[in-house]
């Protein structure tokens, strides 16, 4: 059962990393954490990169959700 939380929890996390970069929120990319990043390799990089790492998290969750991390995925 915590396997589905914590998948859900990652899965959340990705798509709200992807919509919000995607978007440009300033509130987003203007967070102490972002202001970092995009103070090193400026906004549009930093906007690509948060994608990528939220499509990334997405796609982490996607794969715990079925249970990739557990075994119980197989391929045939």
């Amino acid at each position: 059962m915590f396997q589905y939380g914590l998948a859900l929890l990652v899965l959340a996390g990705g798509l709200f990393s992807t919509v919000c970069a995607a978007k440009d929120y300033d509130w987003f990319m203007e967070s102490r954490k972002a202001k970092r990043l995009t103070g090193i390799i400026g906004r549009q990089a930093a906007r690509i990169f948060y994608m990528f790492l939220g499509a990334c998290m997405a796609l982490a969750g996607i794969f715990l959700f079925v249970g990739a991390a557990t075994g119980k995925f197989v391929l045939k």
